[in-house]
């Protein structure tokens, strides 16, 4: 679905009662939809922190825009909203988005734009479109996708990744490991492969299980890997310097690139070219 249908079809989406506009809003939805993409991609900009449906509403509307540039800038506003209502709605929106991106697959960097998107946003909505998984789906975005579900606060997010895993889809593609992986990404237990033990816990579990625990666990994890990730690149640009120190100390020695020993003075030879006697 893309262009008009799309762009009609958001707008019933959102058919609820919408907040009051402010004069900001207004302003940016107006731009939202001029002609010219550099002053739409501004507006997207602009609108990433500004709270009302109205934006909302425009923002999901240019998840069918015709700039690649300005859908990217959507769908990162889309992800950022800031009210828990609107949330719900941005995710709508992107699962939609999802939908059919994933029927034509020409745009790889979108797709996964939309799932990390999905994955932040954590909205129960999404979970359904998330596990309309291809059997011969990418093994990283088939991942991903999974991985999104398991970062969904709700009971439907754990009882779909099991009756995922239980299908046993494609196991050439990776998909029934990724859903036990994505299963222990979500509740911090490892019951492997076996859907019946899962469900077996899970039943038990089900009542008292803390999803908010569950979620700080995944936020602790992730800054964990971020810190990491970080000190290895600070690492690896301390590295980067000392070698370019020690080259360009290499170039300033005699005999080094950056400056050459005194040749010897070389023997002329004989005169007229003649043999030496």
């Amino acid at each position: 679905m893309s262009g008009r249908p799309f762009a009609i079809a958001v707008l019933f989406l959102f058919a609820s009662p919408l907040l009051a506009d402010s004069e900001l809003s207004k302003e940016l939805v107006k731009k939202m939809k001029d002609s010219d993409p550099d002053v739409r991609l501004e507006a997207v900009m602009d609108a990433q922190e500004v709270p009302e449906a109205a934006v909302t509403v425009q923002l999901a509307s240019l998840l069918a825009d015709k700039d690649g540039v300005v859908r990217s800038a959507a769908i990162e506003a889309l992800r950022l909203r800031p009210v828990p209502a609107e949330r719900k709605k941005a995710a709508t929106a992107l699962a939609g988005r999802l939908k059919a991106l994933s029927k034509k697959l020409s745009d790889e960097e979108e797709y996964t734009l939309v799932i990390s998107a999905l994955h932040d946003l954590a909205e129960p909505v999404s979970i359904k479109a998330l596990l309309d998984i291809d059997p011969e789906e990418e093994r990283d975005t088939a991942r991903q996708r999974l991985f999104a579900v398991a970062n969904v606060a709700a009971a439907d997010a754990i009882e779909g990744l099991i009756d995922f895993l239980a299908k046993g889809i494609n196991r050439r593609t990776g998909q029934r490991q990724f859903a036990a992986q994505a299963l222990r990404y979500a509740t911090g237990k490892q019951y492997g492969h076996d859907p019946d033990q899962w469900r077996s816990w899970w039943k038990d579990a089900k009542a008292t299980f803390d999803f908010e625990a569950a979620a700080d666990r995944r936020s602790q994890d992730a800054a964990r890997k971020e810190e990491k990730a970080r000190q290895q690149e600070e690492a690896k640009a301390r590295r980067e310097q000392r070698e370019k120190e020690r080259a360009e100390k290499e170039a300033q020695k005699p005999g080094g690139d950056g400056e050459k020993p005194p040749e010897e003075p070389r023997d002329p030879g004989p005169p007229d070219g003649g043999e030496e006697k």
